[in-house]
C-alpha cells in the first residue's frame, strides 16, 4: 500500500499557558471549524519561520 504526501508539510503549533496551579489560558474559536468552542491557543507556522 502506498501513501501520498503533500509537497509542502504543514506545521501546527500550540501552547499551554499556566498561571499558578489552577489557571490555564483558553481561547474561544471565532471562525469555523469548531466555531464557539474553547481550545488552547495555537496556529500554523510558515516554512522558514522561526
Amino acid at each position: 500500500m502506498s501513501r501520498t504526501y503533500p509537497d509542502r508539510p504543514w506545521v501546527g503549533v500550540g501552547v499551554i499557558v499556566v498561571r499558578g496551579t489552577t489557571e490555564v489560558l483558553l481561547i474561544q474559536r471565532a471562525q469555523p471549524p469548531n466555531q464557539g468552542q474553547w481550545t488552547l491557543p495555537g496556529g500554523g507556522q510558515d516554512l522558514g519561520e522561526t
